[in-house]
């Protein structure tokens, strides 16, 4: 049976993992979306009487209503500070440890904290388009899943790419 000495890679999470903030919650802010809202969305979506998809096409009407640019974006995700202490503990992992990130948040903000901790191996759940005037178009799903299911399948591409069996993930 498998222990300690067998895990081979850690995949971390973002949001309250390596930065004690909900990036959801920011961009919501952000874009001028209650929420109130969100939180009433999801509680529709938890009760199965709103499809994951719907929820998300209807955060990013509600975004486009509020023109953002990219490098405003990127400004709000850069000031996200990491968690005390992750940003030395990182990289003392990274000397006997293969690591990842695997997060539900979106690319630009997990691709930020990875690089800000040399982490290459990111799976973010959706990316942010944006228009000719580099402002927010759209939401690019990476993958038509839930987020609890593409943080699986993101873990079980990762267990590919390294030949691992599951026990030697943490």
């Amino acid at each position: 049976m498998g222990g300690r000495t067998d895990v081979k890679l850690i995949a971390f999470d973002v949001d309250g993992t390596l930065a004690d903030y909900n990036s959801w919650q920011m961009l919501h802010k952000f874009f001028g979306f209650s929420l109130e809202e969100d939180l009433r969305l999801y509680a529709l979506w938890k009760k199965g009487e709103l499809l994951y998809k719907d929820w998300m096409d209807i955060i990013e009407v509600e975004y486009q209503k509020t023109p953002r640019t990219k490098d405003e974006i990127h400004t709000l995700f850069d000031s996200i500070k990491l968690n005390p202490g992750v940003a030395e503990v990182v990289p003392e992992l990274a000397k006997n440890y293969q690591l990842a990130i695997i997060s539900s948040g979106v690319e630009d903000y997990v691709q930020g904290i990875a690089a800000r901790l040399g982490v290459t191996d990111v799976h973010a759940y959706c990316g942010l388009l944006y228009n000719k005037r580099g402002e927010f178009e759209k939401f690019n799903y990476h993958i038509e899943l839930t987020e609890k299911e593409a943080k699986i399948y993101a873990a079980k591409e990762l267990q590919k790419k390294y030949s691992l069996e599951p026990h030697e993930i943490a």
